[in-house]
């Protein structure tokens, strides 16, 4: 069962590591299970179409997407945050279908591979990591949270930035809410 879906639980177990929720890493935790299940949803569906399913997440942070990935394929998750990935670690421990890489993304993407990769970008480094996932081998479906303004953007029928036209060499770009 998944353990993080109160603000105290989270502040109590980072307590307990001498940590704290970091906002100028952009840390941002799903508590919601609604809002989980809205975002799960897709995914899953995607999966489903992959002949061999696998999913990297980017920064997985608490695991609240993540313990529902599972469910469905093995997940490769990319976190930077020792401490989150300490909780992730003792959460997800002896599940066959869950491996961590600890470091930033836009540079242990490199050298992996999977039709689906998923997270919930900070929004200082979402373009970054976008553009990185991009080039990932065998990627078939891109699934982010991100900032209400930023997707928008990249989601606009018209034109507005040199990155919208970018992701649409790439393919159908939505937003889905």
């Amino acid at each position: 069962m998944y353990p993080y879906y109160s603000r105290d639980r989270i502040q109590s177990d980072l307590r307990e590591l001498g940590g704290a929720i970091r906002k100028s890493m952009g840390q941002n935790f799903l508590i919601d299970p609604n809002t989980i299940d809205r975002l799960i949803r897709p995914v899953h569906e995607a999966l489903q179409t992959c002949s061999e399913p696998s999913v990297i997440e980017i920064g997985p942070g608490l695991g609240a997407l993540t313990h529902r990935l599972i469910e469905y394929a093995p997940v490769t998750a990319l976190e930077l945050d020792p401490m989150l990935a300490t909780l992730l670690r003792r959460q997800f421990e002896g599940q066959a279908n869950f491996t961590l890489i600890e470091g930033d993304a836009r540079r242990t993407l490199a050298g992996l591979t999977a039709p689906v990769l998923c997270g919930n970008l900070p929004y200082y480094i979402t373009t970054e990591l976008i553009l990185e996932s991009l080039s990932v081998p065998g990627v078939q479906h891109l699934f982010f949270l991100v900032q209400t303004e930023f997707a928008k953007r990249a989601c606009a029928k018209t034109a507005e930035s040199s990155f919208t036209v970018f992701l649409r060499n790439f393919g159908e770009v939505k937003l889905l809410e």
